[in-house]
């Protein structure tokens, strides 16, 4: 994503200069004291992302449009099968089990505070410039952590007014996701499974790669502590969060 040039603008010059920005660039720079213009561009952008540089006393203004991703999908994604290994989880209890996140702190399963909770498992994020698993691509159902992370970042804001927390887990240490989440800008917490604690109580259903025990992709629906829905497999991974939100949106509850 290239950086646009250090813009200082009134808001009245605001829409005049749009439309040669969002054909060359997908940030702006505004001054922290030009208070005008910020308020002008954060209405023009629906689900607008902000972010203080600290080196410099000016506001990053990254507009809502898709995102590129290090680890695109290829077009030949093999789809994976319901195996049935998930059929139990419907209806459980989340167990009294505490895991660590990317915000630096632990999360009681067995106490989540949203009215759902939107926890969604995948294997392993890639790191760019080191090589993915061999035959990675070719395992039905590994491909594809990124972009579903991506998806759940920008559409956070959507999950948030349907009453929907968001948490991505994985069995990677919380070091090896925050380079994920940092580099995509995730605005929601990672969790660590690392030792499989959650894994074993819920059993969900794993796989092994190069000596790696990794979870399957699926996503759970957490209401008052119970899994009330899950999505398993999840397919394309890319869409997760659309199929999430569409069955939010069917399956509404009141405060």
């Amino acid at each position: 994503m290239r950086r646009s040039r250090g813009y200082h603008s009134s808001a009245n010059q605001f829409h005049g200069d749009l439309s040669e920005y969002l054909q060359n660039d997908h940030l702006f720079f505004v001054s922290l004291d030009d208070v005008e213009w910020q308020l002008s561009a954060r209405r023009y952008f629906n689900n607008t992302n902000a972010l203080r540089l600290q080196n410099f006393e000016m506001l990053a203004i990254r507009m809502a449009m898709p995102q590129q991703t290090d680890f695109p999908l290829p077009f030949d994604l093999p789809q994976p099968v319901d195996d049935g290994a998930a059929d139990h989880l419907g209806g459980m209890l989340m167990p009294q089990i505490s895991l660590p996140s990317t915000a630096d702190r632990l999360v009681d399963l067995s106490n989540l505070v949203g009215l759902r909770t939107v926890l969604y498992c995948y294997p392993m994020t890639g790191v760019p410039g080191k090589p993915l698993p061999q035959g990675w691509d070719r395992i039905p159902g590994a491909r594809g952590c990124t972009p579903q992370a991506c998806g759940f970042r920008d559409h956070h804001q959507e999950l948030s007014e349907l009453k929907a927390d968001v948490f991505g887990l994985s069995t990677q240490t919380t070091e090896y996701q925050r380079e994920m989440a940092d580099r995509v800008h995730l605005p929601f917490q990672i969790l660590s499974d690392a030792e499989f604690k959650l894994c074993d109580a819920l059993h969900l259903p794993t796989f092994e790669v190069d000596g790696m025990r990794l979870v399957k992709r699926l996503t759970l629906i957490v209401r008052a502590r119970r899994i009330e829905h899950l999505f398993y497999p999840v397919f394309p991974p890319n869409e997760s969060a659309d199929q999430v939100m569409r069955w939010l949106r069917a399956h509404q509850v009141p405060d």
